[in-house]
């Protein structure tokens, strides 16, 4: 409780004030109010992370049609490209998770973390479709 009059803090249930000798008697201590408190809510790191949910649905669900919809699939260049393309940009969309995590400590451990990643994930992918290029021409 603070003294009204001095406003140093005075212990709850004190009667006087014992830096200045206000009387506290009926002053009451309030409770904080945890019911009517508003929540903060953090809106970004919703968007952020409902992005990257977005996006990596719809990137498996069309690698998942292309793959088990189109017979022979693999004997299609368009096909080959648009499948790696997929996998290239579901790996990329990682790169959103970092930017959810408010700690910035955790921040960076996740950047350090998840940016290697993407790149060897972007990287097999591209090597992966020049390979198969080479062996179908």
């Amino acid at each position: 409780m603070i003294c009204p009059k001095c406003h140093q803090p005075v212990e709850n249930g004190t009667k006087f004030c014992t830096q200045c000798g206000t009387s506290l008697a009926g002053l009451s201590v309030p409770e904080p109010d945890i019911v009517n408190t508003p929540v903060k809510s953090d809106n970004s790191t919703s968007s952020i992370l409902l992005i990257f949910l977005v996006v990596s649905v719809i990137t498996n669900v069309t690698y998942f049609i292309i793959t088990h919809t189109i017979t022979y699939w693999w004997d299609n260049k368009i096909l080959i490209v648009v499948v790696h393309l997929l996998y290239v940009i579901n790996s990329a969309s990682m790169l959103l998770i970092p930017f959810a995590v408010k700690n910035n400590v955790m921040k960076i451990i996740a950047f350090v973390i998840t940016i290697p990643y993407v790149i060897f994930l972007i990287i097999r992918n591209i090597m992966s479709m020049v390979d198969i290029f080479s062996r179908l021409i």
